[in-house]
This record gives structure tokens, C-alpha cells and sequence, in this order.
């Protein structure tokens, strides 16, 4: 069986989870998907070239993934109908 699908990725290379929390609405939820798939994470636990620690703490990456995590499904899941 063949579907007639339209993929559209918003991510942004080198985007940590809450910056991308303040494009969700406009870029990811304003075109009405039927399907949202959240990859997010990498970039914030990222350990950048001649640095010695992760772009965030462990402490910050739990509860800002986590946080963000939850809002970003809440969001997805208030728009499916």
C-alpha cells in the first residue's frame, strides 16, 4: 500500500530544546499535522569543541528536556482532533 504523504522538517541544526519550544506553535503546529515527531535532546547535552563540559548541566538538561518534552506532546496533543 502506497500513502500520499507530505514530510516537512522544522528543525534548525544546532538548536537546543527550548528554543525550539518557542517556534512550535508558528512552525511546527500552525500547518496542522497529522503526525509530529520530537527529536530533541542532542543538542543540548552537546559538548562543543574546546569546551570540558555539556552545554548543560545534568541537573538543567533533566529538567529542561523533560519540561519541554511534556509541553511540547500537550501542545501537539490539544491541536489533533
Amino acid at each position: 500500500m502506497r500513502l500520499k504523504t507530505t514530510v516537512a522538517n522544522a528543525g534548525i541544526g544546532d538548536e537546543r530544546t527550548d528554543g525550539a519550544l518557542t517556534r512550535l506553535e508558528k512552525d511546527v503546529l500552525a500547518p496542522k499535522p497529522k503526525v509530529v515527531l520530537i527529536m530533541y535532546g542532542t543538542n543540548d547535552s552537546y559538548v562543543d569543541k574546546g569546551a570540558t563540559e555539556s552545554r548543560l548541566t545534568v541537573e538543567k538538561y533533566r529538567e529542561t528536556w523533560f519540561r519541554s518534552l511534556r509541553r511540547f506532546a500537550r501542545m501537539a496533543r490539544s491541536r489533533s482532533s
